[in-house]
């Protein structure tokens, strides 16, 4: 009996972040990394890297970790997935726009990692997942998806099969309780192993699947690199009964089983959160008034940006310009830490509340701005919708305590 063990690691930092926490995050977290796994070259890692992250490496001289990550898909240590570009929370998003970002951070992440960037699978940010994400990850060429173990609609916890969607994809649940011990730091190497070995009675090769955010290795606890992912992948270097694979390896060799309908759910989605029919309560909770301030705001300007493009056909080259800006912007202010700051679940940050406010503004008043002069109806249309999302904005910031 062989215990198939795959570890995800998601490493992503929003656009509003500061150049210097950029730069210290890859100093304690991808660096290490990265130098961690060529110093161990049996080790396996599936890696979702955010393409406004990979940019950001870029834009701050930091090639060495894009190309150390590169160098380790070369070797086949590494896989990457796919997700969307800016790390928005795609259940609370139209398809276009889900779609949009999907292919924004392939082409993006094509760009900078070339041909050893080959996702066959899809990594939600936050694992946030509903159905309507789930064609446009099909329609975008994935095979599968990875989701919360807390998803999971039937009885038995799956090790030995995968399960399907409806339109084909198929569903990798992460176990949470494993996951999130090793998050909170409550593992050390010898307790991971004993817990990975939970299901042996059943007497035939299984596998499971740990996932967390890559910054906790190193950045969010500084130690975790001594205390579990060295000795762990060391000692696995020597064990004949548990192997260390990619996400996509065990598809080869776990067959799919029955065809389920997933959970709405998240990574941070309890079992308390399903019976209330609070899925994403990070993010949209129906109690939390400056989430629903700030969905609508989200909602209102996709609208207007969308619209603008309707009309780019009578625009000028300027007015072209303006329409991408208020595209960019938009594409930036949907990033989720603007609502997981707004949660007070426990976090609270009234200033990542406004920097995300602040870019979906830019954003309405460029694509306001966007409207040629000759269409004076439309231009009305949208003075009035900019007047109704800046007295959302006020609305909102008075909001903030």
């Amino acid at each position: 009996m062989t215990i198939f063990f795959s570890l995800l690691l998601h490493i992503y930092q929003p656009p509003t972040q500061l150049p210097f926490v950029v730069k210290q995050i890859a100093e304690e977290c991808y660096r290490p990394l990265i130098q961690t796994l060529k110093k161990f070259p049996n080790a396996k890692i599936v890696l979702n890297c955010n393409a406004i992250l990979t940019e950001q490496l870029y834009d701050l001289a930091l090639d060495d970790v894009i190309n150390g990550f590169s160098e380790l898909a070369d070797r086949n240590q590494l896989e990457f997935t796919n997700s969307a570009k800016f790390h928005a929370i795609l259940p609370l998003i139209p398809p276009i726009e889900i779609k949009r970002q999907i292919e924004l951070n392939d082409s993006t992440n094509r760009h900078f990692f070339g041909n050893n960037y080959r996702p066959e699978g899809f990594f939600p940010p936050e694992m946030a997942v509903d159905s309507i994400i789930l064609d446009p990850i099909k329609e975008t060429g994935h095979n599968w998806f990875i989701m919360s173990g807390v998803g999971n609609p039937n009885p038995i916890f799956p090790t030995t099969t995968f399960f399907n969607t409806k339109n084909g994809l198929k569903v990798v649940f992460r176990d949470d309780s494993i996951s999130n011990d090793i998050s909170f730091d409550r593992l050390d190497a010898d307790g991971l192993l004993n817990r990975l070995k939970y299901n042996e009675h059943i007497n035939r090769d299984y596998y499971v699947i740990l996932a967390q955010d890559g910054e906790t290795y190193g950045h969010h606890i500084k130690h975790l690199f001594n205390k579990l992912l060295i000795p762990i992948l060391d000692k696995l270097d020597r064990r004949q009964d548990i192997k260390i694979v990619t996400i996509s390896e065990l598809m080869n060799k776990f067959l799919s089983d029955a065809t389920i309908i997933p959970k709405p759910s998240s990574w941070s989605t309890s079992g308390e959160d399903l019976k209330w029919q609070n899925p994403l309560t990070l993010w949209y909770d129906p109690d939390n008034p400056i989430h629903l301030l700030q969905h609508n705001i989200i909602m209102k300007v996709t609208s207007l940006v969308i619209t603008a493009e309707q009309h780019l056909n009578e625009a000028s080259d300027h007015e072209k310009h303006l329409w991408q800006v208020a595209r960019s912007y938009l594409d930036r202010g949907s990033h989720s830490c603007q609502q997981w700051w707004a949660s007070k679940k426990p976090w609270y940050s009234p200033d990542m509340i406004i920097k995300g406010l602040h870019e979906l503004v830019i954003s309405a008043v460029n694509a306001k701005r966007s409207i040629s002069e000759k269409n004076i109806d439309l231009r009305n249309t949208f003075t009035n919708a900019l007047h109704e999302i800046l007295e959302i904005e006020m609305n909102l910031i008075e909001q903030l305590d």
